[in-house]
């Protein structure tokens, strides 16, 4: 009996010996106040010496198993101390002896003593050359920007499918945040998902540039282009030529870019209809056609197209990519622009092939973005303890005529 309670009462303080063991290596988090002290240590015992580099956010938070935001606390609280210095545009570092020590309240240098890197967050297709013009467009603009100039670095958010964009876009802004990068110029992809990121470079003083498009509701800086002013030429300009039964083909991408121009369409069309015709307007599901030929989706707007009982004598798709799918498709059913129906695209990626170009569309000026969005960010850049407005730059897409549209024999003759 002797013998079995030993047993017993052994196997007691074993069993709790694993399981405050297992209990210390699953709660080895710690508090923001904890984590202050640690950092605040090693720097006072030279580990962390005097002009270094602190490690970045994801290391710390990997090592010490606390949110960003407790670490954001603590850094809060060594910059307030004295011990770390922090500036918009660079990673925090280890006040040197000699060094004034910046506290928050602070003013925030100028653009000339932070860090020299811009961030270009974009899809980059080699089907769409948007992204080279825009990156050609900044780079111009960044070098002339100041002495020395600044750096350009690039994250591709092209991927496979709507949902690896997101994730791309997510590990981009997720590396900016880590390094505290000058300003960011950005393609965005990843709607409501990407938007907190969003929201803390700019609550750090950060300056964000959205080109092309941004999130709906978004405060923020915009370069883009007057999608209804363009939308409005392209169907005057198919007006004067006789046509009124004019279609639109778009996706249901949810980008300001896609909606200004379909809205846009609508309301026009409207103003000579009381209701825009809805076999007119097809919406490609976005998953069917990621700039990649999906035969079954573009066969399917034709066939609602030249199905309906007045089918459309032209056509304005949302990006010159649609416009040449869908003449393909119309190609392998015996129809063809500008004899069966008149088309216009909207980008204008003809514009440096070694082909001649021959479809009519909007001239998207990419590379004068570029320019402007970099030019606007340095704005920011120089001016960054006034609470500026938000600006919205909309620069002109202009109609460029060539071969896909005609003139109507009659005039009337689809009214």
């Amino acid at each position: 009996m002797t013998g079995f309670l030993f047993v017993y009462i052994l196997g007691l303080f074993w069993l709790f010996l694993v399981t405050d063991a297992n209990s210390s290596m699953t709660t080895n988090s710690v508090s923001p106040q904890q984590l202050f002290l640690t950092i605040q240590e090693r720097i006072e015992s030279g580990r962390y010496a005097p002009g270094a580099w602190l490690p970045t956010e994801r290391t710390l938070a990997q090592e010490f198993s606390v949110d960003r935001s407790g670490i954001r606390s603590a850094l809060a609280q060594l910059e307030e101390k004295g011990l770390i210095t922090r500036e918009p545009g660079r990673r925090p570092w280890v006040t040197q002896r000699g060094e004034k020590r910046k506290r928050a309240s602070d003013p925030v240098p100028a653009v000339s003593s932070v860090q020299r890197s811009v961030v270009a967050i974009l899809p980059q297709h080699p089907m769409h050359p948007a992204s080279l013009f825009i990156l050609h467009g900044l780079n111009t603009a960044l070098r002339s920007g100041g002495a020395p100039p600044l750096r350009l670095q690039v994250f591709d958010t092209n991927g496979d499918s709507d949902s690896s964009a997101v994730d791309l876009e997510k590990q981009a802004l997720d590396a900016v945040l880590d390094e505290n990068v000058a300003g960011v110029v950005i393609w965005h992809m990843g709607g409501e998902d990407t938007l907190p990121q969003l929201r803390e470079l700019q609550a750090r003083g950060v300056p964000v540039v959205f080109i092309d498009r941004y999130p709906d509701g978004h405060y923020c800086d915009y370069v883009g282009v007057d999608n209804q002013a363009s939308i409005e030429e392209a169907i005057t300009h198919l007006r004067s030529l006789g046509h009124h039964r004019i279609a639109h083909l778009t996706t249901d991408e949810p980008t300001t870019a896609v909606i200004e121009r379909r809205d846009s369409y609508l309301e026009i069309m409207s103003a000579s209809w009381s209701e825009p015709r809805p076999e007119w307007l097809f919406v490609l599901v976005r998953k069917d056609i990621r700039y990649v030929k999906n035969e079954a989706a573009v066969r399917a707007a034709f066939d609602q197209f030249f199905g309906a009982p007045e089918p459309p004598t032209a056509i304005i798709t949302m990006n010159d990519a649609l416009a040449h799918y869908f003449m393909h498709e119309a190609a392998s059913r015996g129809k063809s622009a500008p004899a069966d129906f008149s088309i216009i695209g909207f980008d204008n990626v003809e514009r440096h092939s070694p082909r001649p170009a021959t479809l009519t569309t909007m001239h998207q000026p990419f590379d004068k973005m570029g320019r402007r969005a970099a030019k606007l960010l340095l704005e920011r850049l120089a001016n960054p303890d006034k609470n500026l407005e938000k600006r919205h730059i909309l620069m002109s897409a202009p109609l460029l005529v060539r071969s896909t549209c005609r003139s109507l024999e009659n005039a009337h003759a689809d009214s």
